[in-house]
């Protein structure tokens, strides 16, 4: 009894974990607009820092979620391969949109440019979507997210095939 709600604690623990990493990828980019209205937390703001510090860290978190989806022999439940699987989609588009924005900053940060509130909303609804699916995964809940979730099923299926 106890040992199984130490796992169930456990599960929502290293899910809520992973959807760490994308959020604090995006949370940089608001970081200006956050502290303007005093919604920024300097240990979250060390955090993000520390995390943008190390461009491969994003990488390497990649590398080592595929691998242990990959891996036969660790025995993942559906609950943590569903989320390890969703958080390894959303830190792959945090980082294409922080790729963007590291290669384009002109186009995308320019004075007057039409893609700065393009950006911002896509920035922001991917920084609200992490931190819906890192709330959903702490109460044991599986995320819905529509088209997403769909892929994350058929990769699940793909891996376990």
């Amino acid at each position: 009894m106890l040992g199984s709600v130490l796992r169930k604690i456990l599960d929502r623990l290293i899910c809520v974990s992973v959807y760490a990493f994308p959020f604090l990828e995006l949370y940089l980019f608001f970081n200006p607009f956050l502290r303007s209205y005093r919604i920024s937390s300097p240990w979250l703001e060390e955090a993000a820092i520390v995390f943008r510090a190390n461009p491969w860290f994003s990488y390497l978190i990649f590398a080592l979620i595929v691998g242990a989806l990959s891996i036969k022999r660790i025995k993942l439940n559906f609950f943590r391969k569903y989320n390890l699987m969703q958080a390894l989609i959303l830190i792959f588009a945090a980082s294409f949109l922080d790729t963007a924005d590291f290669l384009f900053p002109y186009v995308i940060r320019g004075q007057g440019s039409i893609f700065t509130p393009f950006f911002n909303f896509v920035c922001f609804g991917l920084l609200l979507l992490v931190t819906y699916c890192g709330i959903f995964a702490l109460i044991g809940r599986i995320p819905s997210i529509p088209l997403l979730s769909s892929a994350v099923l058929v990769q699940i299926q793909e891996i376990e095939d």
